[in-house]
């Protein structure tokens, strides 16, 4: 049951956040509201870093997140560009419905995949 409280303070505190952006958008750049959500956060993760077990990472983990790091930033920079040029009930909708959008572009790539097995197969 304790899931159920997380997911809906995660989402109130999501929502807060948005809302609390919006506001702070109209006076400053999009680039400081971006780097504060992101900046801001840190410290409150860092109080659980003691009680987490690090695993050993291998060069592939640490090539990957720096190959994602500025598609990161790109996209948070883009996100409160949306929010300051959008309203919030029209943005933040198209946000939710992402899950739905990846698991469709995921079961396309699924099917290309196994028809071009197939393919190979046959031809074999």
């Amino acid at each position: 049951m304790s899931w159920v409280i997380s997911s809906l303070l995660c989402g109130f505190f999501l929502a807060a956040t948005d809302a609390v952006s919006k506001v702070a958008v109209r006076t400053s750049s999009e680039y400081l509201i971006a780097w504060v959500r992101f900046f801001y956060a840190v410290p409150f993760l860092i109080i659980f870093l003691p009680f987490i077990e690090i695993p050993n990472l291998d060069p592939t983990f640490f090539f990957v997140s720096f190959l994602l790091i500025p598609l990161e930033i790109t996209a948070l920079i883009l996100y409160v560009k949306a929010i300051k040029i959008s309203l919030l009930s029209v943005t933040i909708p198209f946000l939710g419905l992402t899950p739905v959008f990846l698991t469709q572009v995921h079961e396309k790539r699924q099917k290309k995949g196994k028809n071009s097995a197939n393919q190979k197969q046959r031809i074999l």
